[in-house]
């Protein structure tokens, strides 16, 4: 039977690692939930060094930001909803960080 945390048997679809729960509005692994929360702090830029389809998986999830970025928003990773009024209650300077950002 597979290790699963609360029963939880899905993959990640950003890079199909096993998935630790609900981040940014839908089930991810803790490497991309780390990921998505820093390139969008940090307001990082990436560039594609090949044709912006790289292909992401649990392996190379780290050889190209772009391609694993632009995964993350086509999957429907997103900065509002759920994570947002949690923050709200949590972590007061997480919605001010993400709420400036979107100014």
């Amino acid at each position: 039977m597979p290790d699963t945390k609360d029963g939880i048997e899905e993959l990640c679809p950003v890079c199909g690692d096993k998935v630790s729960g609900y981040h940014y509005g839908l089930l991810t692994c803790e490497s991309c939930k780390g990921f998505f929360k820093r390139t969008v702090q940090n307001k990082k830029v990436y560039t594609c060094v090949a044709e912006r389809s790289c292909h992401i998986d649990k392996t190379q999830r780290k050889r190209c930001p772009f391609c694993r970025f632009q995964k993350c928003l086509d999957v429907g990773m997103k900065l509002e909803g759920e994570y947002l009024k949690f923050s709200m209650f949590k972590k007061p300077h997480v919605f001010y960080l993400i709420t400036l950002l979107s100014l």
